[in-house]
């Protein structure tokens, strides 16, 4: 410290006031709260999407099949129809990209409140007469989950099944196996009525 200067003041530690910290986990609760209602938006948001994009194009496709075969010649129309699965495929994939970045900031914000429930000391063992062998306030996936650094947990969780984010992949990747299925329907039926 430059005891020569009297402008610069000694700096003091913010998370040393109980109360400070306290009033920081309550923001961040918030704001975890709110990435939680952003992260089941997005996902109805996709769901919804894509799922009417996977239904009209299946309509599309059967209804051409079933009341005008000899249109698949028209030069224009099987472009057309390939539309629909292109932009569902192209809308399965950012819904997918935008689960992830979502689920990325809801994971950092765990962390976060990990990191506070340790300053706050929710993480010391007690004993209760309720829940006997409970060590903690706390769930003890909060409190044994040991990782070196924080991108360590951003990773695991990424990759743990039964997750929203995990079924969503599954169910977005379905989808976009679906389109390039009718893609390749309608090249084959072009081919075979041509």
């Amino acid at each position: 410290m430059d005891t020569q200067n009297p402008e610069i003041k000694p700096q003091t530690n913010f998370f040393a006031d109980s109360q400070n910290t306290f009033a920081l986990f309550k923001e961040i609760s918030i704001n975890a709260r709110f990435v939680i209602d952003k992260i089941w938006a997005n996902a109805k948001f996709f769901t919804t999407i894509t799922s009417a994009l996977l239904t009209l194009s299946v309509a599309a496709i059967a209804s051409l099949l079933k009341d005008k075969p000899d249109l698949i010649l028209h030069p224009i129309l099987p472009i057309l129809l390939a539309i629909l699965p292109i932009i569902l495929i192209i809308v399965s994939y950012i819904g997918i990209k935008n689960l992830e970045r979502e689920y990325i900031r809801f994971i950092q914000w765990v962390i976060v409140t990990q990191k506070l429930y340790e300053m706050l000391g929710a993480t010391q063992q007690f004993s209760f007469k309720k829940y006997k062998n409970d060590r903690y306030l706390l769930p003890e996936q909060f409190i044994l989950d040991q990782y070196e650094n924080s991108e360590e947990f951003i990773k695991n969780s990424l990759k743990k099944k039964n997750t929203l984010l995990s079924y969503f992949k599954w169910l977005h990747g379905f989808y976009m196996v679906i389109g390039f299925l009718l893609l390749i329907l309608l090249l084959l039926l072009r081919g075979y009525c041509s």
